[in-house]
């Protein structure tokens, strides 16, 4: 049988950031490299495109939209880091911290990019993209558990209820905490 597999947004995140990391500075990425947490993800979702495995993988227009405060957010701390700022004021500053238009204008296209390539709508019957979503509402009736009683933050929350609707096998996500609370 099958399986189905739900990507989460850093997942989907990741691969973003280090393929355009690797296009723009044309650097080889390892395991011992500053950008090695972003690794695992990137070569997961290389592999699905080059086997073109449609079907299999699944996301939501929720993980999709949080892809842009994700890949804003790692823009920032990668600035940070190379401005020398120091990790124990990240926090302050990343509120602060403003990416130049062309640097958002970057972001944007890499999003697009990778939509436009491998991330089709369920309901529009359009198969080539690897990556398919689905418009409909995610499961009411487990959001309550995943709240009160698994205490996951709400749009975590609809994450995993969408996957579970969509009858998902496997939540891939690089999320460390959601990992231990949904094992």
């Amino acid at each position: 049988m099958v399986k189905k597999f739900y990507l989460d947004t850093n997942t989907i995140a990741h691969h973003i950031i280090l393929s355009n990391i690797i296009k723009r500075k044309k650097i080889k990425v390892g395991k011992n490299s500053k950008f090695k947490r972003y690794l695992d993800a990137h070569e997961l979702i290389e592999k699905i495109i080059r086997k073109k495995a449609t079907g299999n993988f699944f996301s939501s227009p929720l993980a999709l939209t949080e892809l842009y405060f994700a890949i804003f957010e790692e823009y920032k701390c990668e600035k940070m880091y190379n401005e020398g700022i120091p990790l124990s004021s990240w926090n302050s500053n990343k509120r602060k911290m403003e990416l130049s238009k062309e640097e958002i204008a970057e972001i944007q296209e890499n999003i697009l990019s990778f939509s436009d390539d491998n991330i089709c709508d369920n309901d529009d019957g359009y198969v080539k993209p690897i990556f398919c979503t689905n418009w409909d509402a995610y499961d009411y009736d487990l959001l309550p558990e995943l709240v009160f009683e698994k205490n996951i933050r709400t749009h975590d929350a609809l994450l995993l209820a969408t996957a579970n609707d969509e009858g998902a096998d496997y939540f891939v996500t690089s999320d460390k905490e959601l990992r231990r609370i949904i094992k």
